[in-house]
């Protein structure tokens, strides 16, 4: 029995959006539309192993609520400067790398969160 999210990818293993990207392309048939679809794919590779990085740095604070908001702020920054540096002409992994990079060292900053949203409750 497929899963919901066994159904929202593809035999290719492509998520729902490329997919649906790609079946544009072939209406259209630009090389241009092509490039793009070529992008987003790796957008969404680059933005799994940032959610991966996050999820490993986060997990031991996942029941603070306070940490659980920081991490989706987090993410949105990290894609935001992923694509700021994508835009400079960084290669993918250079960019993931110079991204990560960025925020330091994050594991004090959630220690001294989860601390004082423990002294508040």
């Amino acid at each position: 029995m497929m899963s919901h999210s066994d159904e929202d990818e593809s035999i290719l293993g492509l998520p729902k959006r490329v997919r649906l990207l790609m079946h544009i392309i072939k209406a259209i048939g630009s090389m241009q539309n092509e490039y793009l679809i070529n992008y987003f794919y790796k957008f969404d590779i680059m933005n799994e192993k940032l959610k991966n990085y996050l999820n490993g740095v986060f997990a031991p604070y996942d029941e603070v609520k306070s940490v659980t908001e920081l991490k989706a702020d987090l993410l949105s920054d990290l894609q935001e400067r992923f694509l700021e540096l994508k835009a400079e002409g960084k290669d993918d992994e250079i960019a993931f790398k110079m991204t990560i990079d960025s925020i330091g060292d994050i594991e004090q900053t959630l220690n001294e969160v989860a601390n004082f949203s423990s002294s508040q409750e």
